[in-house]
């Protein structure tokens, strides 16, 4: 399965990659939303995890564009965040993400968003 992982810190990096690396995978990254689109449309990944907060391309104004693309290839995009406000998960499933991790990772959560893709991609 691929996947991609949109991070701009570079420790939060490190420890997502570590972790889906246990878990058998082989992730690609990129740290801002313009190297994301291109790794993106290289990639066609089933799974992103995506840093909410990012340079140049927000990660809200990147998956409002995957997910609004007619004949584009569609995927899981997973919110990362540390914004633990209690409504933030039902906003980021408004922005566009299909699901929302709190930042720190830990390795259950990553390990189940890891999985099959809920969108059948």
């Amino acid at each position: 399965m691929e996947i991609l992982v949109l991070e701009d810190n570079k420790v939060n990096m490190k420890v997502v990659d570590l972790m889906l690396r246990r878990l058998g995978h082989h992730p690609s990254f990129s740290s801002d939303g313009n190297g994301g689109r291109r790794t993106y449309m290289d990639l066609r990944p089933e799974v992103m995890f995506m840093d909410i907060q990012k340079p140049v391309m927000d990660g809200i104004q990147y998956a409002r564009e995957i997910q609004s693309r007619e004949n584009g290839f569609a995927c899981d995009i997973i919110g990362l965040s540390a914004r633990v406000l209690k409504d933030t998960r039902n906003e980021a499933k408004s922005f566009g993400f299909n699901e929302y991790l709190f930042e720190p990772v830990y390795a259950p959560s990553l390990k189940k968003r890891s999985r099959k893709p809920t969108l059948g991609c």
